[in-house]
Parts: structure tokens; C-alpha cells; sequence
């Protein structure tokens, strides 16, 4: 218990109310406690059946109906007209020509090739370059050079010599035309020729391209000189100006009798053989010619009609079962205390008069 001090004052009387004190003091203490406890279930079931049958029936009646005509017609002309042939033209005759007419005459040919056929004359002095015997200067020359000189004598005129120069001159230029004439050949029957006019302008374009081509030249002319060294002159005879009759020389692989040329054995430098063959060009032609006139008509006429009727009819039934379970079960349980305690002390003083 707190203590209380009072201090009393003597103070002059004065006429005033009495006065009064007054003290009050407590302490309260308040506990509570409260528990709550729930539970909450619930259960629900829920359950359907259901059946649905349908029953459906259509028919369709329909009626369809068509009618078709048509009407075609055709008016035609034509015509005609072919024309072909065949025909094998024999070319060592034009060979030989135009080989004449390029070295020999108009000296046209260029390159090695055509500086020595110009100047041994295969074709065109055949017979005047002939080798004949000049019993005047002991010499074999060409016809031309024996008759000019008039080289009469009573000599007799020696054996032929596959080694004497201007014989072998004479036989190697003509063997070397054969090879060459040969390739020209080759060449030219190789291509294709519809027309005989084709055929002069072929052989000119290929002795132009033999002429372009350096080594063809020196591989024949060397293929000469070979066949050349195995002549064998040993039966024949040089013949002076005044005793020729004809060509006569045999020499093996290199013979001029009469007309005839042969090279290797084989006869040459002729219309009918060159080097042993018959150069031929085969030409087909042919020509067609046609023309047509085609005209139609064509006319169609359709008539198409069709009806189509149904109906449909459909039934159905259903049923549907349904069953609901539904349980709920709560409990609530609460427990609550409470304490209260209070204490307090008053104190009141009231001075007397």
C-alpha cells in the first residue's frame, strides 16, 4: 500500500469552499481461451440411363428419258505424186579430169603436191615425156626433146635401168598420181551426193583440202619412192625416136604398154580403174508431191428429260433414367473460457472546518 504524505499549510482564513482529494488505484487481468473444431462431409452421386431407338424408311421414284441424233459427213480430195531414183555414177573419169584441169592445165593446185604434178605432167605428157633413147648424145630423154634435137643414128638402144634418173623421174611421177588419185577417191565417194552435178564441185573441194594438208603429200610421195625401189626394168628395152612404136616399159611394179598403166600390179590412171578400183557415187533422189482437200459437216441434236420424286419418313423413341444421391454430414465443436480478476485501492479526504 503506497504511502501518503500530507503536508498541512497554515495560511490566513479566508472565506472559500472546502476543499476535497480523492485517489483512486486498481489492476484488472482478463484471460480468455477459445477452441472451435468443425467437420464438413458431403457425398453425392449422381446416375443416367438412357435408350434411344430410331426407325427410318425413304423411297424415290424417278423417270429419266434421253434421245440423241447426230449427223457427220465428210468431203475429201487429194492427191499425189512422187518421183525417185537411183543411179551409180562411175567417177574416175572426172577424177582424172579435174585433176588434169587443176595441175596440168590451169595450175591451180598449190602446196608441194602442186608444184610437182605441174611439172611432171602425168596425164598431158604421158606420151611426150615418154623415156626414148638418144643415139646422139647417148642420153635417155623425153620424145619431145629426142625428135627436136634430130638425134638419128644407127646405135642400138640399150636395155631399160630402174636406176637411171630420168626414168625413174618418169615412173615415180606416175605412181605418186596413182596414190593420190586414190586418196581423192577415198574422200570423195565417202560423202554424201544427191545430184550429178554435186559430184565435179566434191572432187574439186577435196583435192583442195589434200593440197592444205602438208604431210599427206610427203607420206605418198614417200610411199612411191618405195614402191619404186623394188622395180626391175631387166626385160624391157629403151626404144629410139625412130623404132617407137608404142609404150613398153616393164619394170615390175611399174608397166606402161600400149594405153595401159599399172602401178604395184595393179592397172590405174584410167577411166575404167584407179589404183585397182572403180571409184562409184550412189545418188537417190526422190520427189513427193502432196496436196489434200478435207471438208465436214457434223450436226447433233439432244433432248434429255428426267422427273425424280421421294419421301422420307423417320421414327424414334427414347427414355432416360436418372437417379441423385446426395449426403452432407457437419459437426461444430467450440469450447471457450474466460477469466477476469481486478483489484483497486480509493481513497477520498475531506479537510474539516
Amino acid at each position: 500500500m503506497k504511502k501518503i504524505l500530507i503536508i498541512a499549510l497554515f495560511l490566513p482564513t479566508i472565506a472559500v469552499a472546502d476543499p476535497s482529494i480523492s485517489s483512486d488505484a486498481g489492476r484488472s487481468i482478463d484471460n480468455s481461451q477459445s477452441n472451435s473444431i468443425k467437420n464438413d462431409k458431403s457425398l453425392s452421386a449422381d446416375k443416367s440411363r438412357g435408350q434411344r431407338h430410331s426407325d427410318s424408311d425413304s423411297r424415290e421414284r424417278a423417270r429419266e428419258q434421253s434421245f440423241s441424233r447426230s449427223h457427220s459427213e465428210k468431203i475429201g480430195s487429194s492427191a499425189e505424186r512422187s518421183k525417185s531414183y537411183s543411179s551409180d555414177i562411175n567417177i574416175n573419169g572426172l577424177l582424172l579430169r579435174e585433176f588434169t584441169s587443176r595441175y596440168e592445165r590451169n595450175y591451180q593446185g598449190s602446196g608441194a603436191a602442186g608444184e610437182y604434178f605441174s611439172a611432171c605432167q602425168t596425164m598431158l605428157k604421158a606420151l611426150p615425156n615418154y623415156p626414148t633413147y638418144n643415139v646422139h648424145s647417148g642420153a635417155v630423154e623425153g620424145r619431145d626433146s629426142v625428135e627436136r634435137s634430130m638425134s638419128y643414128g644407127e646405135n642400138v638402144p640399150p636395155q631399160a635401168n630402174a636406176r637411171e634418173p630420168y626414168l625413174s623421174r618418169y615412173a615415180q611421177c606416175r605412181i605418186t598420181t596413182s596414190y593420190w588419185l586414190s586418196e581423192a577417191g577415198d574422200r570423195t565417194t565417202s560423202q554424201s551426193i544427191t545430184t550429178e552435178n554435186e559430184v565435179q564441185q566434191k572432187i574439186r573441194d577435196t583435192f583442195v583440202a589434200m593440197d592444205s594438208e602438208p604431210y599427206l603429200f610427203q607420206t605418198i610421195r614417200q610411199k612411191a619412192r618405195e614402191t619404186w625401189a623394188n622395180a626391175d626394168c631387166s626385160g624391157s628395152q629403151i626404144e629410139d625416136f625412130k623404132h617407137f612404136k608404142s609404150p613398153a616399159l616393164r619394170c615390175g611394179v611399174f608397166s606402161f604398154e600400149g594405153s595401159d598403166i599399172e602401178v604395184d600390179y595393179r592397172k590405174t590412171l584410167s577411166e575404167s580403174t584407179i589404183n585397182g578400183r572403180s571409184y562409184k557415187i550412189a545418188i537417190n533422189a526422190s520427189e513427193n508431191q502432196s496436196v489434200g482437200v478435207d471438208d465436214s459437216i457434223s450436226k447433233d441434236a439432244r433432248t434429255s428429260r428426267s422427273e425424280r420424286a421421294g419421301d422420307s419418313n423417320e421414327r424414334y423413341t427414347e427414355s432416360k433414367k436418372t437417379a441423385s444421391l446426395s449426403k452432407s454430414k457437419s459437426m461444430d465443436k467450440s469450447n471457450s473460457s474466460k477469466v477476469d480478476r481486478s483489484s483497486g485501492n480509493s481513497m477520498n479526504a475531506t479537510p474539516s472546518k
